[in-house]
């Protein structure tokens, strides 16, 4: 068994001590003054402070004091205290009465002495209700130990845990931004049947997002809802290796694909512009990124070049003729995308209501400060509150107020893993020390989170009442309580 132990050795007493043992004439006056037992984080400590005094030991012996903490069958033995006689304290150094050679020696009691010992050791189940118990043995050498008396000295429980406590958190506003425009972009890949240029809607795949693209077009090229500023469908096909010949198959497709938007109800109150984008390098950058070509530094130098798609086709061709016949049978193929960009006057939204029409239609028009404004309109942590707040942090990772709102909704739901994402989007606001208070408290890292209040609480009185309220379950949550005694 492994315990710390500290010894106090106190000077002279000035009083008679407050509690003693009823003995004959001439016998060891001593007393066990304090008992104290508390947590101290993963272990347990127990204190003892005995006072002696009387030195009415007979000469060649020892009188033995054997404390030990107990439940039922469950015990831990607590460091001993022995006092020798005048004759037997001369053999104290190397004669440990006690058996137990971390005992405490007391071999002067010419002058009353105080002494406080302190066990520590690994807090284990048993150990929520504890009693501290003493034997009393005399020792000599010629008999060893004899029992003098058995006792419990007190009992003690771990204190019931504390409410508990809720951090409190008001929402943050955004900054308001002043744009007279929001320019967005929607892409996705789209496939053509070999060098056909004919787009085939039969091809389509629901997880390839062609219908919330359809959707999105719809939505700023057949409402009036929107005021559209300017707009292009700009379509890529897969590399040739001849981008003369892909420029003029990206303009056929672009038309076609055009035409299939527009059956599709696209483009009745404006026109895009139609851009025959060429080829889908791009594409191929992000393919080469994900395979285990990554690491290859020439293949990225060229990949890097700007335009100049025939002289990268040569260059991967001639340099690395392997690497091509891979792109060609393994990339190329599934490359190609169309893109709509749109540009649209910036909405103005008087209240909430006015907000929540684009909200369902495309959340993505409006800015962090609108997305703070529908949230209002609902009660502050509730599920629609933190769909709106986080539907707006995920559009805007670089708005600290809007990830910092996100962040505690999700904290007040218990889901600290999904929040710390948004943590991070909001660090460098100034309450993002606090909400990292919350977090550490939600994941259990109590030590931590009490440091930081603390912390907190020496730069502004504003979090005082937080850590008077918060530290007291944090101590019983990290074992950093006072036992309490009790009388069973």
């Amino acid at each position: 068994m492994v315990r710390g132990r500290v010894l106090v050795v106190a000077a002279l007493l000035a009083a008679v001590s407050l509690e003693g043992l009823s003995a004959p004439q001439k016998s060891l006056g001593w007393s066990l003054d304090g008992i104290e037992v508390e947590g101290r984080g993963d272990s347990l400590a127990v204190l003892l402070t005995w006072s002696f005094k009387d030195w009415n030991v007979a000469p060649a012996k020892a009188m033995v004091f054997s404390p030990a903490l107990r439940k039922g069958n469950s015990f831990v033995s607590l460091t001993p205290v022995s006092v020798y006689g005048r004759k037997a304290a001369q053999q104290a150094g190397w004669v440990k009465a006690s058996g137990d050679p971390q005992e405490v020696s007391v071999v002067d009691v010419s002058s009353p002495v105080r002494i406080t010992t302190v066990d520590v050791f690994p807090i284990r189940d048993w150990m929520d209700t504890v009693k501290v118990t003493l034997e009393v043995r005399d020792w000599s050498k010629r008999d060893g130990l004899v029992i003098r008396s058995s006792s419990q000295r007190a009992a003690f429980l771990k204190p019931e845990r504390p409410a508990d406590f809720r951090f409190p958190w008001n929402d943050r506003e955004p900054a308001r931004r002043y744009r007279q425009y929001v320019d967005l972009v929607y892409s996705v890949p789209v496939r053509f049947d070999g060098l056909s240029q004919k787009f085939e809607p039969e091809g389509i795949k629901e997880a390839d997002g062609m219908d919330r693209f359809v959707s999105r077009v719809l939505t700023f090229s057949s409402s009036k809802r929107f005021s559209v500023r300017s707009s292009s469908l700009v379509l890529t096909v897969p590399p040739t290796g001849v981008s003369k010949e892909s420029v003029k198959l990206s303009r056929a497709r672009v038309q076609s694909f055009y035409q299939y938007l527009y059956r599709q109800g696209a483009f009745r109150s404006n026109q895009p512009q139609r851009i025959g984008g060429g080829e889908d390098w791009d594409g191929v950058r992000e393919w080469v990124a994900r395979s285990r070509y990554s690491g290859d530094p020439q293949l990225t130098e060229i990949l890097s070049w700007e335009g100049r798609a025939d002289a990268k086709a040569g260059a991967i061709r001639d340099g690395k003729p392997v690497v091509w016949g891979i792109l060609v049978e393994d990339c190329f193929p599934y490359q190609g995308r169309v893109t709509y960009n749109v540009s649209i006057k910036k909405p103005e939204f008087p209240n909430a209501s006015s907000v929540r029409a684009f909200y369902d239609e495309a959340p993505e028009t409006l800015e962090p400060h609108d997305f703070w404004m529908l949230a209002r309109d609902y009660d502050l942590g509730t599920d629609r509150w933190l769909e709106v707040v986080r539907t707006g942090a995920d559009l805007f990772p670089d708005d600290p107020a809007l990830n910092l709102d996100a962040a505690f909704g999700l904290m007040e739901e218990g889901r600290f893993n999904e929040a710390s994402v948004y943590l991070r989007n909001a660090d460098g606001d100034p309450d993002a020390p606090y909400a990292f208070v919350v977090w550490l408290y939600g994941m259990g890292r109590y030590d931590e989170c009490a440091d930081l209040l603390v912390e907190l609480g020496s730069k502004t009185n504003a979090y005082d009442a937080i850590l008077e309220s918060a530290v007291p379950f944090i101590r019983w949550q990290t074992n950093r309580v006072k036992w309490e005694r009790y009388y069973p």
